[in-house]
């Protein structure tokens, strides 16, 4: 099993209308994942080098939306 070491507090706000899925992945490896009704919060820990991918239905079924780096949700401390 690999040890995973945090290093941020990551905050991400669902701003849509709509359920999404919010997936936190190191290396092609899903750490994380949560699905979030709309307006909601998501307070997470995440290693600096991973991603988040939001993720939710389209016209042809799911669909990446957005994906960010975890730091640029890392909150400042």
């Amino acid at each position: 099993m690999e040890t995973c070491h945090y290093s941020s507090l990551c905050h991400y706000l669902n701003q849509s209308k709509r359920l999404i899925v919010a997936r936190c992945i190191k290396a092609d490896v899903l750490l994380k994942e949560k699905i979030l009704f709309p307006f909601e919060e998501w307070y997470f820990d995440a290693p600096s080098d991973a991603h988040v991918e939001i993720w939710s239905n389209g016209s042809s079924g799911a669909e990446i939306v957005d994906r960010y780096d975890a730091a640029s949700l890392a909150l400042a401390v």
